[in-house]
């Protein structure tokens, strides 16, 4: 079950050069995963480029691009190891943009904690690996060891900047509370790729946004936010689209738990060392 709380507020979006008042952007602070139709979505990456920026000037911000093969396709089907993916946050020297990293995460019996390890070797792939998902090059993704995960996230918390309550900006490793990675439920996975199923969609697109997720204190934190489309971009996100199939039909789809403070501090802590 869901448990959802939300405010609203009044938020300005700026879309193809054109300013929008969208009043009452109904942006939910959820522990799972949740739906999010266009409103949420606009206002959600506002607020990340009004909180967040770089400490490079030619630090990129912008969405991800990922073809969806074999490979990535492992992001939306069932686990039998784990019950779910992790979406560890990075940073990319070669596009000077955000990256995340991907591996198997598992609940704990509570449902409330998780974990994160690599995807197991296989005949294509002789060691522990990750999903690396920087929209470089042209499938957007690589394979990557866990040298390359430590260095990505390490490099993630001392590229970033984060705007506080009191306007001013502190360095990301600065911030005990901010989150370094996201955990998604194998089901709601496969919900949202079912929803968008019958439209063939070749490609992942990620956007970064923001969230307030039940744990944090106050405050509004960088998320991923999901959605899929074909070479030309993201579906439209609409309202009561023609074809229905579940709650992720026009929709996009945002975080799930978020570490901290669903998970493991030893998962996390692994950063510091």
């Amino acid at each position: 079950m869901k448990r959802t709380l939300s405010f609203n507020f009044l938020c300005s979006v700026f879309g193809l050069g054109v300013l929008l008042t969208i009043t009452s952007c109904d942006v939910k602070n959820s522990i799972l995963t949740d739906p999010l139709p266009d409103p949420e979505v606009k206002a959600a990456i506002l607020d990340f480029r009004n909180k967040y920026r770089g400490i490079e000037s030619n630090y990129a911000n912008v969405n991800l691009k990922v073809i969806l093969d074999s490979t990535t396709r492992q992001l939306l089907q069932d686990h039998p190891i784990g019950n779910g993916i992790v979406f560890q946050y990075g940073y990319s020297d070669q596009t000077n943009n955000l990256c995340y990293l991907i591996g198997l995460g598992q609940q704990n019996n509570a449902g409330f904690f998780f974990t994160n390890q690599p995807f197991p070797e296989t005949a294509n792939i002789p060691y522990p690996h990750y999903i690396l998902l920087d929209g470089s090059a042209g499938s957007g993704y690589s394979i990557v060891n866990a040298n390359t995960l430590n260095a990505y996230r390490n490099k993630y918390r001392t590229s970033l900047e984060r705007k506080t309550s009191f306007n001013n900006w502190v360095l990301l490793l600065n911030v005990n509370d901010h989150p370094r990675m996201v955990f998604h439920q194998s089901p709601e996975l496969l919900k949202f790729d079912q929803a968008y199923r019958g439209q063939n969609p070749t490609y992942l697109y990620l956007e970064h946004g923001t969230a307030k997720k039940n744990g944090w204190l106050s405050g509004r934190y960088h998320v991923p936010i999901l959605r899929l489309g074909n070479v030309s971009g993201p579906f439209p996100l609409i309202v009561n689209p023609d074809t229905y199939v579940n709650e992720y039909s026009g929709n996009a789809l945002d975080a799930g738990h978020v570490c901290p403070p669903h998970c493991n501090a030893i998962e996390y802590q692994r950063d510091d060392q």
